[in-house]
């Protein structure tokens, strides 16, 4: 029988390289538009972006909700600026929130959820692409494609590649960055590269080059010509400085970094500024965590091998003026615009307090993540802990495998180690930790297939099986269990630790069952001697299945109990030119940007604001109403409160004609009366 590596060293490297990503794409494209955004995280960043294109604003951020809002001129502190610029670029390339667009353009069509969740599909793609670049290069293409297939598929990266929120653009970057820095750093330097010249001009001609160099400029000229344009600083009086002139210094070091770039001997040098460059951007889509965590996994791999000497080989100077100049030109803008007030609660509240003191989010010790590994890498899980095991055996760090596998252990446990450390937890925090986790797996099934490690593949099914089925187990215990999927991105376990009403209708468990057999025989087949080739294909296949399953049929039929756009698209189709919505004790963030905020716009005065939240609320809903006797409202409002809204209305015929119009939710209700 032909072995199977050779097999795989037929194939031709370009078109492999394009067939993993085509499979991310169709894996992940298909049934992306066609669900509403959740709240409440995806609408509350999916309204950031959409305020910025309103208002031209591509510095400052602002979410104008509700009287809660803090800080209450309704500004955005909590997360940095990549994630809505990506946003409204692609709100505007879809060509929403236009001047003189409808008024329910984001509730009548799915347009702005393939605009928002396209972009994050592409950083998810990057992500999985970068495992399976750097795999193929430390390990061998058989373990890349193993790697790449086990990061795409694992339920939590699939998920949240389909979801509008901060945390892939942050760790997609942040993924393509250590890759990088992990072949930089494993692979000897090889010969110089050879060199192009104009004039007294020279730079290395590779195609790496020529990405470094792209991706930077593309990162730093719209951020210096945005700041330089609408950033003016006060100095006194009716005297402003024009942001350009604070912008200068960027310019100098942007300028350094490209003559360092051009300077370059080695690929390395190259890979390295690529990786500085992407650092900056996950830097710019969650904050410090996206240079701090690639630095900590850096220091650790060095303490690791115990070879400090790669540290004159890391181009330092090169990375501080990149991660600068790419980074940091955004920051300062804000800091110069709003001073001290958006240093406390960006850094002070969202980085600090969440870190250390604990803010928003659930507690946890060093094992919280564990539960949400184990399901979010479902049916790789049951591989993980002898992957781990192994590569910490085998990585002494002598042979280029082995520091490839130090380089690969120690980037899982930092990660695992700094959420897990963090004072508030949410379980999405651990996703960071999925690629190298895969990169481990790629190389662990593969090395025990192609060595015959017969005890090795006796173990993982010895161990895998019974893993498989008590994660299937914990989501099937009764019809609500398959919540804990929806946790992977979503935090109903913040308000309830059993979550909100589950629908009655949905019952996932035949599937979760199926998909757990399927896999216990996939890694008792790797098992079997003369089938353990098959048995490789079928953990891949098994593990296809089920993100497929879980971001195509789980995600999709859940998505209309968490969020309002249907609800708020029955009220365009209902209201007349006058009608106006009421949203009364809700804070879900799906009730403004689905409305385009027409219930809390900033250019409304207080009193004519149709959001009714904190004390008074009731109070608040009634006299509104007294001074719009005659009028038709619409209201949205939890299941639970619409008996009592009823008795708020002011008048006799208002709570007469009170009735639910739209009741696909078992959640919330829209509503329509005439006072």
């Amino acid at each position: 029988m032909t072995d199977s590596r050779s097999f795989w060293d037929t194939l031709p490297e370009r078109p492999l390289h394009l067939g993993v990503l085509a499979f991310v794409l169709l894996l992940y494209v298909p049934m992306a538009g066609s669900y509403g955004f959740w709240d409440p995280w995806e609408t509350h960043y999916g309204e950031v972006g959409r305020q910025m294109v309103e208002r031209g604003d591509w510095i400052s951020l602002w979410w104008p909700g509700s009287n809660q809002d803090n800080p209450p001129a309704g500004e955005f502190w909590s997360k940095p600026v990549f994630t809505f610029w990506i946003f409204a670029l692609f709100m505007k390339l879809f060509g929403l929130g236009a001047e003189g667009n409808p008024a329910g353009e984001m509730a009548l069509s799915f347009k702005v959820e393939w605009a928002c969740r396209l972009p994050e599909i592409l950083f998810g793609a990057l992500g999985v692409y970068a495992v399976f670049w750097a795999t193929r290069r430390l390990f061998g293409r058989r373990p890349a494609l193993i790697a790449a297939v086990a990061t795409a598929s694992s339920p939590m990266y699939a998920l949240l590649s389909r979801q509008a929120m901060t945390d892939m653009p942050f760790v997609g970057p942040m993924t393509a960055a250590l890759a990088l820095a992990a072949v930089a750093l494993v692979e000897d330097d090889g010969p110089e590269l050879g060199r192009r010249s104009k004039g007294r001009l020279s730079w290395p001609h590779h195609p790496a080059f020529y990405l470094a160099a792209g991706s930077f400029l593309v990162v730093v000229l719209p951020q210096l010509l945005v700041d330089s344009l609408q950033l003016r600083v006060p100095v006194g009086g009716r005297r402003f400085v024009p942001g350009v002139v604070y912008m200068l210094p960027f310019v100098a070091t942007s300028a350094a970094s490209l003559w360092l770039l051009a300077r370059a001997r080695h690929p390395r040098q190259l890979y390295l500024h690529l990786a500085f460059t992407l650092c900056a951007v996950a830097t710019l889509a969650k904050g410090l965590v996206g240079v701090l965590m690639p630095g900590l996994i850096l220091v650790a791999f060095l303490a690791v091998t115990w070879d400090f000497r790669q540290i004159l080989r890391l181009e330092v100077l090169s990375g501080l003026l990149t991660v600068a100049s790419a980074g940091f030109p955004w920051y300062v803008a804000m800091l110069l615009r709003h001073g001290q007030r958006f240093w406390s609660e960006f850094f002070g509240d969202n980085h600090w307090n969440r870190l250390a003191v604990g803010r928003h989010g659930d507690r946890g010790t060093f094992e919280y993540f564990l539960r949400e590994l184990g399901i979010g890498t479902l049916p790789w899980c049951g591989a993980a802990p002898l992957a781990l095991a192994a590569a910490a055996d085998r990585a002494r760090g002598k042979t280029p495998k082995e520091r490839a596998l130090a380089f690969a252990l120690v980037w899982f446990l930092v990660a695992f180690a700094v959420v897990s450390a963090s004072m508030t937890k949410f379980h999405h925090y651990i996703l960071p930790a999925i690629p190298p986790l895969a990169m481990l797996l790629g190389w662990f099934l593969d090395d025990a297939l192609a060595e015959d490690r017969a005890v090795t593949r006796f173990a993982v099914a010895l161990t895998g099986i019974p893993i498989v089925l008590l994660v299937v187990r914990s989501l099937t215990f009764d019809k609500q269990q398959a919540q804990k999927l929806l946790w992977l991105f979503n935090y109903d376990y913040v308000h309830n630790p059993r979550g909100r009403t589950w629908p009655t209708e949905l019952d996932f468990r035949t599937g979760l069952w199926v998909l757990g057999a399927i896999a216990a025989v996939a890694f008792a087949l790797y098992a079997v001697p003369l089938l353990r080739r098959a048995g490789v294909v079928a953990i891949a296949l098994a593990g296809t299945a089920t993100g497929l399953y879980v971001i195509d049929d789980v995600l999709v039929k859940t998505t209309p109990y968490w969020s309002q756009k249907a609800p708020i698209a029955a009220y365009y189709q209902a209201k007349g030119p006058k009608d106006r919505l009421v949203a009364w004790q809700m804070y879900w963030r799906g009730e403004t940007f689905y409305s385009k905020n027409e219930v809390y716009d900033h250019r409304l005065r207080n009193e004519e604001k149709t959001v009714f939240l904190g004390d008074r609320n009731q109070e608040d809903l009634t006299a509104f109403l007294k001074r719009h006797v005659g009028e038709r409202f619409f209201f949205i409002v939890e299941q639970g409160r619409f008996s009592t809204l009823k008795t708020l209305l002011p008048t006799e015929q208002g709570k007469q004609s009170l009735k639910v119009i739209e009741s696909s939710t078992n959640k919330y209700y829209m509503a329509e009366a005439t006072l």
